[in-house]
């Protein structure tokens, strides 16, 4: 299945983010001539010389006009990783509407492709341990979006696809949970940095799949090469379970602590019918909820689609990752390349 791609030239959005400004690096070390849109190009000022910086940011349809000019390919890496309902309409914006601007302004001059950086959350879990989830995999059980991150994304999925038509290909790149060092998402940083301390822990007998941002990175720039119109791709990493995320968190910090794991499945039963009552309820216990059903399930995904149709491999194991994660939100230097 032969469907290569070879951009002149880029435009790239995200560049100073936790996934893009990866995706800047992969795209500069195989010598594409990249734009970026970055309202400080001081930075990136590593990739001076490299890489075409047009200052502004993507609220400024003007920048976008200029930015886009010439290019070929726009691999929109942009993003807010919020499950806040308080911020859906900076969350739509830039996962919505903005790929929509971004799209019609490429019409007006030579854009042949959009790569749309999505998310695994757009393609649901399973409560089974043995059941992998795939590009294919129904969003959610009930077929809703239960935050307003997963609503966005996939909003944004449909819009691509709609603004892009015939004219111009649209493919998704869907990685799992990225996992890596200068994540800069305060959330996450903070959640991290209460594990480092904790000493006794209840978890759910359930998981999720961890990729490296390395990876990540890698795979999003194979699928602008060789993925199919139309299609998403999973770029995933290895499945785990939380207790074993944790064990390998306690190898990082130099002590243990004591797990205890819960069935999940009556937990499971009293959620769904939570759910079915959150019309009385207020916005920020329906997110609770929302990440309660997911901390339950089983978050594992299988890459094989992108293994064979655009040869991505990671190249990480889950435990480098998290020990390079939690190394440096300790402070410390990474060790494992």
């Amino acid at each position: 299945m032969n469907n290569s791609f070879l951009p002149n030239k880029i435009l790239l959005t995200g560049a100073n983010g936790f996934i893009g400004s990866v995706v800047l690096k992969e795209l500069v070390s195989r010598g594409f001539h990249v734009v970026a849109i970055t309202r400080n190009p001081f930075k990136v000022n590593e990739y001076h010389g490299f890489v075409e910086f047009v200052t502004g940011n993507l609220c400024d349809e003007n920048a976008i006009e200029e930015a886009i000019k010439e290019c070929d390919c726009v691999i929109h890496c942009a993003g807010v990783v919020s499950f806040d309902s308080k911020k859906y309409t900076e969350i739509n914006n830039i996962h919505v509407e903005i790929a929509r601007k971004i799209i019609r302004a490429g019409k007006k001059n030579c854009l042949k492709r959009f790569v749309y950086v999505s998310s695994h959350w757009v393609l649901g879990f399973s409560y089974a341990k043995d059941i992998l989830c795939s590009e294919n995999t129904p969003l959610n059980p009930d077929g809703k979006c239960h935050n307003v991150y997963q609503k966005s994304k996939f909003d944004g999925e449909q819009a691509v696809i709609e603004e892009c038509g015939e004219e111009i290909d649209a493919v998704m790149a869907n990685p799992t949970q990225v996992w890596g060092p200068e994540n800069k998402n305060a959330m996450f940083n903070s959640y991290i940095k209460k594990l480092l301390t904790r000493r006794f822990f209840i978890v759910p007998s359930a998981g999720i799949n961890i990729i490296d941002v390395k990876d990540a990175a890698s795979g999003i720039v194979e699928v602008c090469l060789k993925g199919r119109k139309g299609n998403r791709y999973i770029i995933g990493g290895e499945n785990i379970t939380y207790s074993q995320l944790l064990k390998i968190i306690f190898k990082a910090r130099g002590f243990g602590g004591k797990i205890i794991e819960i069935p999940t499945k009556p937990l499971q039963l009293f959620i769904r019918l939570m759910q079915k009552a959150t019309i009385a309820l207020p916005e920020f216990v329906r997110d609770k909820l929302s990440f309660i059903e997911t901390a339950l399930s089983f978050r594992y995904y299988s890459s094989k689609k992108a293994e064979v149709e655009i040869g991505f491999f990671p190249k990480y194991l889950a435990e480098q990752t998290v020990l390079n994660t939690v190394y440096y939100l300790g402070g410390h230097r990474c060790v494992i390349k």
